[in-house]
Formats: C-alpha cells, sequence, structure tokens
C-alpha cells in the first residue's frame, strides 16, 4: 500500500481509537458511577489460598445474600 493510500486509513485507524476511549469526565472527577453495573475486584494476595480464600468467599456470600445488587447496581 503506498503511503498516499495508508494516510486515511491510519487517520480512520486513530479516530476509532479516539472514539473508543469515551468520556473520562466521570472518572477524573471521582465518585460518578458511568454504568448500571459494577464489577467487584479483591486484590488479596493469592485469593486461593489459606486465610485469604475464606475472605473471598465471605465476599461472594455477601454479595450473593444482597441479590447482587447494591445501591441500585448490579455487582459482577
Amino acid at each position: 500500500m503506498s503511503a498516499r493510500r495508508a494516510a486515511p486509513v491510519l487517520a480512520l485507524l486513530a479516530a476509532l481509537a479516539v472514539a473508543g476511549c469515551g468520556d473520562a469526565t466521570a472518572i477524573r472527577r471521582g465518585g460518578v458511577v458511568a454504568s448500571e453495573r459494577l464489577t467487584i475486584y479483591s486484590l488479596l494476595p493469592r485469593p486461593a489460598e489459606g486465610a485469604a480464600r475464606d475472605i473471598v468467599d465471605g465476599e461472594r456470600l455477601a454479595l450473593r445474600e444482597a441479590g447482587a445488587r447494591a445501591g441500585g447496581y448490579t455487582l459482577n
């Protein structure tokens, strides 16, 4: 592909990449959730072993008992 033909393709790819990023204003401000679904992460070291496993099981139980919902949000 010649450089002349590649330039529009590269411009289109760049525009698509920027458009895919979305608006990060809500993220920078903090305290704003941009979706109705939240994903919960646990940062425990080795969450499949020992006491960390017990904590993860407790977190999952609490989420299940709450119906996987909190404050109007669906939880993953």
